[in-house]
């Protein structure tokens, strides 16, 4: 979505002067940016080098009323084949020509601050084969087993011309805390390209929100709050062909389409004996809102304490606990960071000694910042994320992490995951080297994404046909600079092939075994832009 604007936007902080928490998470790489100026700051004298400025203009109405114009910004995605997983807010990720158009008008009277941040999306989708017709029933039907269990429709372009609330939200601050009735995006856990249990992947759903400003501190070390409670909705898009019938049933179970009710909390802690350390736990819970109860409305923290017991529950709910740890370096100019996920954890020790990696996800990262000079310097981004269960796992059940067999939408909002962007059972492997001097920064970006092993085993393992995994190589270049006081810009050109696209490998007898699949070639650009009217 925006977010390469966000990058061009964080990018733009007058390097962490107290903008930080006014800038809005809507543009791509935006959070990381913002961290990227961190690992910088402690090598370098804030004051030598002039960055890409966010700022608002101030419009004085009277003594006592004023707004605050936000900058405009333009977000505009290109695939030139089929969508590659990255986070890219509402702007849904397809085939074709995305675009995002955003402002907003921010105003504060008191303890009260309302902003209203709009998005405008417009699509020009481009049509992308999905799960191939030429696939036996069997194949279809262990395809259905994961789209009867998570709202992930692989042509989601319903909504190619859409106004959204985007980052608007009416909220109140007092003593270091804040209420809010937002539709923002929120991002908890420490990765920079990915998020395990809540990302700006899909659209910021309707919700409240009460949390810290920022940490606070206390005797035992700082502390950061958030809690939430909202309301997500379904795609309302089918799957690809529901007539398909394997073995004489059907393959496609229809659901329906009741909203569903989320609540949840994220903790942060800084222990005051290790400052540069946080520690972090998340806690989310969602349920079909016609089944939810008064207790449920806190479930977030409530479920924290009480026995889950999943399907031998008495109502249907998913569940997803997370654990992080952010270590900062300063003398080094490095940080390391690790987020794991559980799903539906259980309480009993014993299951978890049996079965560790079963409903578990992964994510590790390390950023490390060389200086050359006060204005100029490397840095190397290395991320890894990994959603694909134990093998033997995904070849007895199949389905795993954001999916669902009584909340049948998974963990999704309006067709896209809340949290990794990546397609259940993924993995990725990202690479970044880049050189900053001055506002600028320019870069080179290396992934490999194996889309859902967890499918492919659960599939192709009892044929040991090894040659069928279906990986996207990605390979680009970036570039985030100033045009002038008021314009940046962040854009990135990606060459990407795609290895047995959907799995596809079609043998022909007369051939060697190994031959190449069903191989694709494609081009993504990104380009982001970002204008100041003050």
């Amino acid at each position: 979505m925006i977010r390469t604007l966000f990058n061009v936007l964080l990018i733009a902080t007058p390097l962490m002067k107290g903008l930080a928490q006014d800038i809005p998470l809507s543009i791509f790489q935006g959070r990381s940016i913002q961290r990227e100026l961190g690992l910088i700051y402690d090598s370098a004298d804030p004051d030598s080098s002039s960055l890409i400025y966010y700022r608002t203009k101030e419009i004085k109405l009277t003594d006592s009323i004023h707004f605050e114009l936000m900058p405009f910004q333009l977000h505009s995605v290109f695939n030139s084949h089929h969508p590659i997983p990255f986070l890219n807010g509402s702007l849904t990720n397809t085939g074709g020509v995305r675009t995002q158009i955003s402002s907003g008008l921010r105003t504060k009277i008191k303890f009260v601050t309302l902003q209203i941040a709009p998005e405008f999306n417009l699509g020009f989708h481009t049509d992308y084969e999905g799960f191939s017709q030429k696939n036996v029933p069997l194949f279809w039907g262990s395809q259905y087993n994961w789209w009867n269990r998570i709202d992930l429709p692989e042509h989601n372009e319903q909504r190619d011309n859409e106004l959204l609330w985007g980052q608007s939200f009416l909220g109140v601050n007092w003593n270091g805390w804040s209420a809010k009735y937002s539709t923002e995006n929120r991002h908890w856990g420490p990765g920079k390209y990915d998020g395990l249990i809540l990302s700006n992947n899909a659209r910021g759903f309707h919700h409240i929100y009460l949390g810290t400003d920022d940490f606070k501190e206390s005797t035992i070390g700082a502390i950061n709050v958030q809690w939430l409670a909202g309301r997500l909705k379904s795609s309302g898009a089918v799957p690809s062909d529901t007539t398909i019938r394997d073995r004489g049933s059907s393959t496609y179970f229809s659901r329906n389409d009741n909203n569903r009710f989320i609540t949840g909390i994220d903790l942060q802690y800084r222990p005051s004996i290790l400052q540069n350390l946080t520690v972090g736990f998340s806690n989310i819970i969602q349920q079909y809102e016609n089944s939810a109860n008064a207790l449920d409305r806190l479930g977030g923290v409530t479920s924290i304490f009480s026995v889950f017991e999943g399907s031998e529950d008495n109502v249907a709910k998913q569940q997803l606990q997370s654990f992080s740890l952010h270590l900062k370096l300063p003398n080094s100019n490095a940080e390391i960071y690790t987020e794991i996920l559980k799903q539906n954890p259980t309480k009993r020790l014993s299951d978890f000694l049996i079965n560790p990696e079963v409903n578990r996800a992964w994510l590790f990262g390390l950023s490390k910042y060389w200086p050359r000079s006060l204005v100029s310097g490397w840095q190397m981004d290395i991320e890894l994320t990994q959603l694909q269960q134990a093998v033997d796992w995904s070849i007895e059940n199949g389905p795993g992490i954001y999916t669902d067999a009584s909340i049948r939408h998974g963990y999704t909002h309006q067709g896209e995951s809340l949290g990794s962007s990546l397609i259940p059972g993924s993995n990725r492997q990202t690479l970044a080297l880049s050189y900053w001097k001055n506002a600028s920064k320019y870069g080179f970006l290396f992934q490999r994404i194996a889309n859902n092993n967890d499918l492919y085993y659960f599939h192709f393992a009892h044929n040991r046909d090894f040659r069928r995994y279906w990986v996207d190589v990605l390979i680009g270049g970036n570039a985030l600079f100033n045009i002038n006081e008021r314009t940046s810009v962040n854009a990135r050109i990606n060459y990407i092939y795609t290895i047995n696209y959907q799995w596809e490998h079609e043998q022909d007898p007369n051939q060697l075994y190994f031959t190449p699949g069903n191989d694709v070639q494609q081009i993504q650009s990104v380009i982001s832009l970002l204008y100041n009217f003050n």
